[in-house]
């Protein structure tokens, strides 16, 4: 890396790169000159002397190895997936966004649960159009829910799924490290996860993929 006193130059690859350029720009961070882009092939053209690199992993992965200047690579979501096929260097620091996506992801997933659960949109197309919706509803207490990847995202959902005293299943590789996990399943245990799940939510699709594929 350079030292404290040299410039650096940061790559924006992302389809949000207005954005994440304004929010950095308003930092004033000193001897640092901002590029953003967002196709793969301007990030080329334009990268080469960039040491420092920001963006969707998926968009990184197809630059990384074009751009052997990057000493650091900072990845906007929490799993870095693509960056980790075998034909991908990795001499640079990596870091994800960690911690970020958890109570976002709690609040849309137990968003559309509740909707779900307690009939939340025909009852509120019964009172557009001035009628009673009495059909009976039901509860997230007792359900199971199961969570395909327990990461930083997958915890924080296994969290708010205890408030609602639901059930948690997960399924992962190996890691049992979420303690409002209630049962673990790995490797071929897929079906038997699966099997008796009210909801599954998938926060890790590579443990999903080789199923589908």
């Amino acid at each position: 890396m350079k030292n404290e006193s040299e410039l650096h130059q940061l790559l924006i690859l992302s389809k949000d790169f207005e954005i994440y350029k304004e929010l950095i720009s308003q930092m004033k961070l000193p001897r640092l000159t901002i590029l953003a882009v967002s196709e793969p092939n301007e990030a080329i053209y334009i990268g080469g002397e960039c040491d420092l690199i920001f963006g969707e992993p998926s968009l990184i992965s197809i630059v990384i190895n074009h751009l052997p200047g990057i000493k650091w690579v900072q990845t906007s979501w929490a799993g870095v997936e693509p960056l980790l096929a075998s034909n991908i260097r990795r001499d640079y620091i990596l870091t994800n966004a960690r911690n970020v996506y958890g109570p976002m992801m709690s609040e849309f997933v137990f968003g559309y649960l509740l909707l779900i659960e307690r009939r939340i949109l025909p009852r509120w197309q019964a009172q557009l159009s001035g009628k009673w919706e009495d059909s009976w509803y039901s509860s997230l207490k007792g359900k199971i829910l199961g969570l395909m990847g327990v990461g930083t995202i997958g915890a924080h959902l296994a969290a708010t799924a205890k408030h609602f005293r639901m059930q948690v299943y997960g399924y992962t590789y190996q890691s049992e490290t979420c303690a409002e996990v209630d049962k673990y399943f790995h490797g071929n245990d897929r079906l038997d996860f699966a099997t008796d799940l009210d909801y599954l939510v998938c926060t890790y699709l590579e443990l999903l993929l080789p199923k589908v594929l």
